[in-house]
């Protein structure tokens, strides 16, 4: 058995669980936000270690049963609504927390991207070890001092882009050109801390879905003026060869963040350097799968189904 953690209704843990039935094998996916409002966890470590989890529709999961886990896509458990005292429902929370990934990690069974490596792979972390693989990355500033901002923006002439730190719970949070008017927002700086980059000019930029040593390529034309290629639906995508160095240099990174499944974000230079951006463990596949036809849902299916006994 495959367990995946996702919301029942998510799209790419409903193509993998597809996948992986066309082998005659199984697939569950499991709602974080059920723990806490029914569904129960049990697992037991000294006399012979086992456990399992029973969804709040009643199905039983035992441990001893599954191969692989996929964590998809993280809910959280939800305490319940008897639970009122605002202290309570954080102690609540931090216990089920502490439950679940301890369970998970004791538990001996493969996990692609584990909630502890996902938490790990912030991008500060990512730019230095990609830098460190060999990768270009963008000079970078990660700041909320007001003065190291400007003197960042004046020494690129304004030539600079600005993020956030995490990855959007829902949808995309772009990455947008500084712009003379977003000075008035400086003194907002002091509520958080937020990414400026020099601007990376493209000839196109790629998508490279990482599945274990597999890397899956995907080209994207770039118009003039863009920024975030990610928003432009309408943009020409086509498969690409890698060059063997970079996919190289991919693979090493992956492996310094403990990362087997990751969606990679680069840029290539007029000049045809590639320049790293980010990874993100959670990434979406399915419109590179779309736009095309590389087949990822069923090469994480075969990746997940490498220990099925």
């Amino acid at each position: 058995m495959i367990l995946i953690i996702a919301p029942q209704d998510d799209i790419h843990a409903l193509s993998v669980a597809a996948d992986i039935e066309s082998e005659r094998a199984e697939a569950v996916i499991l709602d974080m936000d059920e723990f806490g409002t029914g569904a129960l966890l049990s697992h037991s470590i000294g006399r012979g270690e086992s456990g399992g989890v029973t969804t709040k529709a009643g199905r039983r999961i035992a441990f001893d049963q599954i191969s692989s886990i996929w964590v998809r896509r993280v809910g959280r458990p939800r305490p319940s609504p008897e639970v009122r005292d605002p202290d309570d429902r954080g102690f609540v929370l931090r216990e089920w927390n502490a439950a679940i990934d301890g369970l998970f990690a004791s538990a001996g069974i493969e996990l692609v991207s584990p909630v502890w490596a996902q938490s790990a792979a912030v991008k500060p972390l990512q730019l230095a070890l990609a830098r460190r693989a060999g990768l270009r990355v963008p000079d970078t500033l990660i700041s909320n001092y007001r003065e190291d901002v400007e003197r960042f923006i004046y020494e690129h002439r304004g030539r600079v882009v600005h993020k956030v730190l995490t990855v959007a719970r829902e949808g995309i949070a772009e990455t947008r050109s500084w712009r003379e008017a977003d000075r008035d927002a400086l003194p907002d700086l002091a509520y958080t801390p937020t990414i400026f980059q020099e601007r990376i000019d493209a000839a196109y930029d790629v998508r490279a879905t990482v599945i274990g040593s597999d890397i899956f390529t995907m080209k994207i034309a770039v118009a003039p003026g863009t920024v975030d290629s990610r928003l432009d639906l309408d943009a020409e995508c086509e498969p690409l060869a890698l060059p063997r160095d970079i996919a190289d240099k991919l693979r090493r990174l992956m492996k310094d963040l403990n990362l087997v499944f990751g969606a990679i974000d680069l840029r290539v230079t007029p000049e045809g350097e590639f320049v790293f951006f980010e990874i993100n463990p959670q990434g979406q596949f399915l419109f590179v799968e779309i736009s095309t036809g590389l087949p990822l849902s069923a090469a994480l299916a075969r990746y997940l189904l490498r220990h099925e006994r």
